[in-house]
């Protein structure tokens, strides 16, 4: 079985950001995050590994699940779940 190469984040997030017609500002907005965090996400030549909070709130501010982000072909619409752990 073949396995997909996956791209940046931030990569992910100004090709979908640009193809909504999206400026910096407005997905920072709506995402509720500051510019300046969106500009060093979305600079592929640097290496920023952001939170999954982060990811989180771009992916709902762009209207796709948070593993469209990190898939090529955008065909992933899945969202990132986490266990809780039980208590003793």
């Amino acid at each position: 079985m073949k396995r997909k190469e996956l791209v940046p984040v931030g990569r992910r997030v100004k090709e979908l950001r640009e193809s909504q017609g999206r400026t910096q500002q407005e997905l920072a907005s709506s995402a509720g995050i500051s510019l300046s965090i969106l500009a060093r996400i979305e600079q592929t030549n640097t290496k920023t590994d952001p939170r999954i909070s982060t990811v989180a709130a771009l992916a709902k501010a762009l209207g796709v699940g948070v593993g469209a982000l990190a898939d090529p072909a955008g065909e992933s619409s899945g969202t990132a779940t986490t266990k809780r752990r039980q208590p003793k």
